[in-house]
């Protein structure tokens, strides 16, 4: 790789990152715009179907902060588990429009806010922060009772 090969090389990190995120926060035709075909966009440049794609169509509150994103509910074992993963909403609105430049300004610029998970509201559970602006959480749900056939 020379030298003048390096503007493009960040471009295509910085375009895979943001097709990462945008993954993670269930934006599933905004992954498929960052990506190649070698890389893969045929996957996310489909029609979701329902209970197949998970989109960003969830939410969380954390402080003054909104993070949006998708929710999905799972089984380990007996317990029932609520993962949300999300993006910080303002960042996740500049990679929606393509802004992959200014995201990652903005994201280096909130690098050091720290969030506390005791301005979640409701949510008691364990939430992870990282600094590019994404969240995970976490919550077991209660047990359902089945119900008869």
């Amino acid at each position: 790789m020379g030298e003048n090969d390096l503007a493009w090389f960040g471009q295509l990190l910085a375009r895979t990152a943001a097709a990462g995120l945008t993954a993670f926060s269930g934006g599933r035709k905004y992954t498929a715009g960052y990506l190649t075909a070698r890389q893969g966009r045929e996957h996310y440049d489909v029609p979701a179907f329902a209970a197949t794609s998970s989109i960003d169509d969830a939410d969380m509150e954390v402080s003054d902060t909104k993070f949006v994103g998708t929710d999905n509910v799972f089984r380990m074992g007996t317990a029932r588990v609520e993962a949300f993963s999300g993006t910080d909403s303002e960042l996740y609105e500049l990679l929606k429009e393509g802004r992959v430049e200014e995201y990652r300004q903005a994201a280096y610029e909130l690098r050091s806010k720290r969030y506390n998970s005791h301005g979640a509201g409701n949510w008691n559970d364990p939430i992870s922060f990282q600094d590019d602006g994404t969240i995970m959480a976490l919550s077991i749900l209660p047990i359902r009772k089945r119900r008869s056939l």
